[in-house]
């Protein structure tokens, strides 16, 4: 079995490919909106979400290069990249880079095929609870990796799930007038 340094058990992995269908979703709903692009005069929500944009797009990037072996390095790499073109596509607007949706929805659609391929890979197998018995995350068999690691993957995955990604729901319609109201 591949070693795994993040999605390391059934559960992780589940949680994750719940996590891509879901902003897949998003992603193909964002093909119907339109969204205008940042400037000075954007209001503050719009700047929020590009400042969220940029933190996801970091920590998923992160967890790629932290990412034990392929299959999960390229999962990451995929989530990265759909964040990396939404922040592109909310910075531009969607005159010059309309075409970020189709590459998330793309780059999405990828890390749900690979998200799948890891959770077979995890296969039916129970974890154990007891201490001694559970299984050891690659960061402790691989590279001699310590604490130091363990403590960034850890944060990472919960930065992830605290902050999520925003893949569109509730963009503000750059430069328009109007208060912190969510625009679909």
């Amino acid at each position: 079995m591949h070693r795994y340094v993040i999605l390391t058990n059934r559960k992780r992995a589940i949680v994750a490919l719940v996590h891509s269908v879901a902003f897949l979703l998003i992603a193909l709903y964002g093909t119907i909106s339109v969204v205008r692009p940042l400037g000075a005069s954007s209001p503050a929500s719009a700047w929020t979400v590009v400042g969220v944009y940029v933190a996801v797009s970091s920590a998923l990037g992160a967890l790629a290069a932290m990412a034990g072996n392929g299959r999960e390095r390229l999962y990451f790499a995929f989530c990265a990249a759909s964040a990396t073109f939404g922040l592109l596509r909310q910075i531009l607007g969607d005159p010059p880079m309309h075409f970020a949706v189709y590459v998330r929805v793309a780059m999405l659609s990828c890390a749900v095929a690979m998200g799948l391929g890891i959770v077979r890979a995890h296969g039916g197998k129970a974890l154990s609870t007891h201490k001694k018995n559970r299984p050891r995350t690659c960061l402790d068999r691989v590279r001699g990796c310590g604490p130091k690691q363990h403590w960034l993957v850890g944060r990472f995955t919960l930065l992830l799930q605290l902050i999520g990604e925003d893949h569109g729901v509730g963009q503000i319609a750059h430069g328009t007038p109007q208060t912190a109201a969510f625009v679909a």
